[in-house]
C-alpha cells in the first residue's frame, strides 16, 4: 500500500512538472530549459581560432561562459539595499550619496572606514593610471582652458557618423572646439598622430562597445587619417533581431602596418530578444541580458588585438530589460508590466556591477586575448533632469564651470569600484595589462560638445520640417566631431606611454 502511494505521488509530481512546462512554453516566457535549470552537460567545441563551451540551451549558443573562469556567484543572496529609489536612478539627478554607493557595494559606512576607503581608492587609482609617485599629475583632475589651436581634422573627414557631424548638420557656433583639457598639475600633450603611429607600428587597436565607443573610434580614425589614408579591411553587418542594423569596421594604415577596428557590442554580454507575456495578455519583445556570458561579437574578435578599448553604460538604462544569471531569470528592469515580474530597484546596480566584474576577469583570462585592456569610464550625458524623449536638451556653447550630474552618473562609481576590486586580484604581469581610461569628470564639464538638435543634416530637417511624427528629440549622449572627445585620445596616448614605461620597469 505504501509503495503504491509513493508511486502515485511520483506520478502526480511528474504530471505537474510537464503541465508547468507546457504552460510556460505557451506563454513564451520560460522554456522547458528554464524549468530544468538550464543544461545538464557540457560539450567543448573547438575551432581554428579558439574554444567555445557549447550548452544545449536557447539562451547560450557557441558562447564563452564567463563562469568557467570566474566562478559562479550566489544567486540566492539578498541584494544589498541602496538609498536611491528607482525613479532617482532613472529620472533624478543621479548624484548618489557615498553611503548609497557603499551600501550596495557592501562597504561599511562609518567615517573611519570611509576615510580608509578614500585613501585606498586614491592609492589604487595611482596604480591603474600608471602614476608612480605621490604627487604625480592626475590627468582626471583639472579644467578646460581656451585653446587657439585648430582641431587635427575637420568636418570633411569621411569617417564621421552623420549624427556627430555638427558643422555639416548646421550648428552655427564653433566655440566648442576651441578648448583643451588642462590637468591641475601638468600639461596633457595633444596627440601627435604620426609619432603615435610610429610607436604603434605593426600593432592592432580595437574598440568594442556601444555607439559612444564608436564615436571615440571615429575620432581617432579621423586624427590618424590626416597622416595617411587608411584602406578598408572589412565592413561586416551585425544583424540583431527587431533592432537596427549594426556594423563592424576595420581599417589598415599600410605604411605603419597598423590596424584600427571597431566591433559593435552594446552590453558586452549576451543579449537576446524574446517575446514575453504582459499583464494585459499581449506579448512584447523584450531584451534578455545574460550578465555572465560575454557577447559573441566580443569573443569572436579578440585574436591578434594588442590594445583593446571597451566600454558599456547607457544601454543598461534603456527600457525594458530582463536579467539572467547562470541561465536563470533573476529579475527585470522596467518590467513591471511583464506577467509574474516583480520590480527590484536594487537589481540594475547589482547586474551592472557583475557585468563589469565578469567581462574584465573573463577577457584577462581568455587564452586568445594576450593584449592590453583599457576600460573607458562613463561618458556622461547632459540631459539634466529630463530624458531625450521628454524635452531634455543641452543648449550650451562653452564649457561648464561645474559638472552636471546626469541620472546615469551612479554607473561611474560602480565602474571604478568594481574595476579596483578586479585589479586587486591580479598578479603583477596581468596588472600591467589592465588600465582605467577615466574621462568622466572632464567630460561632465562639456555639455556644449553634443549634437543636441543638430543630429540630422540640414536636408533631413528641411524635408521633415512639417512632419509632426518626425523625431525631434535632442542628442546629448553622443559627441560632435571634431569636438571634446578628441581629448580622450590624448589621455589614451598618455596611458599607453605609461603602460610601456611600467612594462619596461
Amino acid at each position: 500500500m505504501e509503495t503504491m502511494l509513493i508511486r502515485s505521488w511520483i506520478f502526480l509530481g511528474f504530471v505537474l512538472f510537464i503541465l508547468l512546462g507546457y504552460i510556460s512554453n505557451k506563454n513564451k516566457f520560460l522554456s522547458s530549459d528554464d524549468l530544468f535549470g538550464g543544461t545538464t552537460w557540457l560539450q567543448p567545441i573547438f575551432n581554428k581560432q579558439f574554444a567555445y563551451l557549447q550548452f544545449p540551451s536557447k539562451y547560450i549558443h557557441n558562447q564563452l561562459l564567463l563562469t568557467s573562469t570566474t566562478g559562479y556567484f550566489n544567486i540566492g543572496r539578498k541584494l544589498n539595499n541602496i538609498n536611491p529609489i528607482k525613479d532617482e536612478l532613472e529620472y533624478g539627478e543621479g548624484k548618489l550619496s557615498q553611503d548609497s554607493i557603499r551600501n550596495y557595494l557592501g562597504i561599511e559606512s562609518n567615517s573611519s572606514n570611509s576615510d580608509h576607503l578614500k585613501k585606498e581608492i586614491d592609492h589604487d587609482k595611482a596604480n591603474i593610471f600608471g602614476f608612480k609617485d605621490e604627487g604625480t599629475c592626475d590627468l582626471t583632475k583639472g579644467n578646460w582652458v581656451h585653446d587657439i589651436r585648430k582641431p587635427l581634422y575637420n568636418a570633411s573627414c569621411p569617417f564621421i557618423e552623420s549624427y556627430s557631424n555638427c558643422e555639416v548638420n548646421g550648428r552655427p557656433d564653433s566655440e566648442f572646439i576651441n578648448w583643451k583639457w588642462k590637468p591641475k598639475d601638468c600639461e596633457l600633450p595633444q596627440i601627435n598622430p604620426k609619432a603615435f603611429m610610429e610607436s604603434m607600428r605593426g600593432q592592432s587597436i580595437a574598440f568594442i562597445g556601444d555607439s559612444v565607443n564608436r564615436n571615440h573610434f571615429q575620432s581617432l580614425l579621423c586624427i590618424l587619417s590626416q597622416v595617411e589614408k587608411p584602406i578598408t579591411l572589412f565592413t561586416t553587418e551585425i544583424r540583431e533581431e527587431f533592432e537596427a542594423l549594426r556594423h563592424n569596421h576595420g581599417y589598415l594604415f599600410r605604411s605603419f602596418a597598423l590596424s584600427l577596428s571597431y566591433y559593435w557590442s552594446s552590453f558586452l554580454v549576451q543579449k537576446t530578444n524574446k517575446f514575453v507575456l504582459m499583464n494585459d495578455n499581449t506579448t512584447q519583445n523584450i531584451r534578455h541580458i545574460d550578465i555572465d556570458i560575454m557577447d559573441r561579437n566580443l569573443v569572436q574578435n579578440l585574436v591578434g588585438i594588442d590594445i583593446l578599448i571597451i566600454s558599456t553604460a547607457h544601454w543598461y538604462l534603456l527600457n525594458p530589460m530582463i536579467i539572467l544569471e547562470r541561465n536563470q531569470v533573476i529579475g527585470g528592469h522596467n518590467c513591471k508590466n511583464v506577467m509574474g515580474m516583480i520590480e527590484d530597484p536594487n537589481l540594475l546596480p547589482y547586474a551592472y556591477k557583475k557585468v563589469i566584474h565578469n567581462v574584465l576577469k573573463g577577457l584577462l583570462s581568455t587564452p586568445q586575448f594576450k593584449g592590453t585592456l583599457l576600460f573607458r569610464s562613463l561618458s556622461p550625458n547632459h540631459f539634466g533632469h529630463k530624458r531625450h524623449d521628454t524635452g531634455g536638451s543641452c543648449n550650451f556653447t562653452t564649457p561648464l564651470n561645474n559638472p552636471i550630474y546626469s541620472h546615469s552618473i551612479w554607473m561611474y562609481n560602480v565602474q571604478l569600484e568594481e574595476f579596483l576590486n578586479v585589479y586587486k586580484t591580479l598578479d603583477s604581469p596581468t596588472m600591467v595589462r589592465l588600465k582605467f581610461l577615466d574621462i568622466t569628470y572632464s567630460s561632465q564639464l562639456r555639455g556644449d560638445g553634443h549634437p543636441n538638435n543638430y543630429r540630422y543634416s540640414k536636408e533631413v530637417n528641411t524635408m521633415f520640417i512639417n512632419d509632426v511624427n518626425f523625431d525631434r528629440s535632442h542628442d546629448c549622449v553622443h559627441w560632435c566631431l571634431p569636438g571634446p572627445i578628441d581629448m580622450w585620445n590624448d589621455i589614451l596616448v598618455e596611458t599607453l606611454r605609461l603602460i610601456k614605461l611600467e612594462g619596461e620597469m
